[in-house]
C-alpha cells in the first residue's frame, strides 16, 4: 500500500491499496495531481492525488519495478525494472510507448532532465546510460562507477548529472557527460541522492549529507 500524509499536520490523509506486493517506489507528477507508484509484483499503478483513487494500471515488464519519474510535463512517465529494460509510458492513454533496452543488468533509477528531453537511467551494470526521449535511442553510457549505481539527478538548468552506487562515490557529469567527470567518495554504499540548485543531499546509511557544487571548481567553470 502507499500512504499520504499532510506535510502541515502530520496527519495520514489517504491509503492507497491496490499492489499485490511491496512497494518500491513512488514519483507525484509535477502539478501533483497524479502520484505513480513501482512495486515487487512488476506493475506501476497510477493514482489521482485528490481522489485517493487508482486510475490505471501500467503492466508490461516481467519482473520487479524499482523506480518511476515523471517527465516535466507530466505526459509521459518512465520506469525502470529488474527486467534491465526502461519503459517509457503515455500518461494520459495508459500505454507504452517505448521499450529502452541497453543495460545489461537490472534497472535502479531513472530521471528526466529539466527539458524532458533527456533521460538518464541508472544500473547493476555499474553504468548509466542517456537516452534521447523522442527518439528512443541510447545517447551515451556512462561509465566509472565500480558497483551497483543506485541513483541518478539531473540539475534545473540541466547541465549536471549526478549518480551514485553501492562503490560509496558520487560521480559528476557535466554537459550530459560530454565533458570529464568528478568523482567524490565516501567510502560506504550511497542509495539515494538529490539535486537542488547548486548542491546535492546525499543519503549516507542512516544519515544524510550535502556536497556544495561551487566547492567543486573543476565542475563549475
Amino acid at each position: 500500500m502507499v500512504r499520504l500524509w499532510d506535510v502541515a499536520a502530520g496527519a495520514q490523509t489517504r491509503v492507497l491499496e491496490g499492489h499485490t506486493s511491496g512497494v518500491l517506489a513512488v514519483a507525484f507528477s509535477t502539478d501533483g495531481r497524479l502520484l505513480a507508484s513501482a512495486s515487487w509484483d512488476g506493475s506501476v499503478r497510477l493514482w489521482d492525488v485528490a481522489a485517493g483513487a487508482q486510475t490505471r494500471v501500467l503492466e508490461g515488464h516481467t519482473s520487479w519495478v524499482d523506480a518511476v519519474a515523471f517527465s516535466p510535463d507530466g505526459r509521459l512517465l518512465a520506469s525502470a525494472s529488474w527486467d534491465g529494460s526502461v519503459r517509457l509510458w503515455d500518461v494520459a492513454a495508459g500505454a507504452q510507448t517505448r521499450v529502452l533496452k541497453g543495460h545489461t543488468e537490472l534497472v535502479r533509477a531513472v530521471a528526466f532532465s529539466a527539458d524532458g528531453c533527456l533521460l538518464a537511467s541508472a544500473s547493476k551494470d555499474r553504468s548509466v546510460r542517456l537516452w534521447d526521449v523522442a527518439a528512443g535511442a541510447q545517447t551515451r553510457v556512462l561509465e566509472g562507477h565500480t558497483s551497483w549505481v543506485n541513483a541518478v539527478a539531473f540539475s534545473a538548468d540541466g547541465h549536471l548529472l549526478a549518480s551514485a552506487g553501492n562503490d560509496g562515490s558520487v560521480r559528476l557529469w557535466r554537459d550530459a557527460g560530454a565533458t570529464p567527470q568528478v568523482c567524490v567518495r565516501f567510502g560506504v554504499p550511497i542509495r539515494a541522492l538529490a539535486v537542488h540548485d547548486r548542491a546535492i543531499a546525499i543519503g549516507l546509511g542512516r544519515a544524510v549529507t550535502y556536497l556544495r557544487v561551487a566547492d567543486r571548481p573543476e565542475i563549475d567553470r
